[in-house]
Parts: C-alpha cells; structure tokens; sequence
C-alpha cells in the first residue's frame, strides 16, 4: 500500500513539474524512464506492475493537467486526458517490468544458510 501511494505522488509530483522543463524535448522523457525502471525494482512482480500502472497514469493526468493553459474549461478536457493518461499507464507498465527484469537478471543469487 504504502509503495502505491508512493508511485502515484512521486508519478504526480514529477509530471506537474513536466511543463517546466518540457523546452528539452524528448529529453524529457529521459528522468521519468528512469523513475519507471526504479519503481520496477521494488517489491514483487504483481506490485512492481501496478505501481508502474499508478506512477504513469498519474504522472500523465498531472503532466497534462499542469500544461493545460486552453481556452475551454479544465473539466471539459479531463475525459481526454483520461484516455491518454490510460496511455500512460501502459509506458509505465512496461518500464516497471524492465526493472523487474533488471531486477532479477542482475541481483546476486540468495544463498541458504
């Protein structure tokens, strides 16, 4: 519980800031992968996959909501940024389980004692 809340904080915390730096292009994307892949590291299979779903939805809807500046209210646009929010949650998904994968395939072998 307490890793979920932490993916969808640190997922919105690092999409609201998104805007700020967005001028570096694709560069951007760059901080947020690696988030991913460090999330993926943490916990089993089964939570290192919903807490990537959490940490890129939430890092999308905030990534959008922040940058939004149109003329239309912002209640009006949340359905959209729903769906691309849903997108989101697929990126980090699959980040999360590189670094399950990076996890396992580079973590030394526990030994029994």
């Amino acid at each position: 519980m307490f890793e979920s809340a932490l993916a969808v904080i640190v997922g919105a915390v690092v999409g609201a800031a998104g805007p700020q730096y967005a001028f570096l292009g694709w560069y951007s994307l760059i901080p947020w992968g690696l988030v991913a892949i460090v999330l993926g590291t943490w916990g089993n299979r089964r939570q290192a996959l919903k807490n990537g779903a959490l940490y890129g939805f939430s890092l999308s809807f905030a990534f959008l909501v922040a940058g939004y500046n149109g003329t239309r209210s912002l209640v009006s646009r949340f359905p959209f940024f729903v769906i691309l929010a849903l997108f989101g949650a697929v990126c980090g998904l699959a980040l999360t389980a590189l670094g399950f994968y990076l996890k396992l395939r580079f973590a030394s072998p526990r030994t029994m004692i």
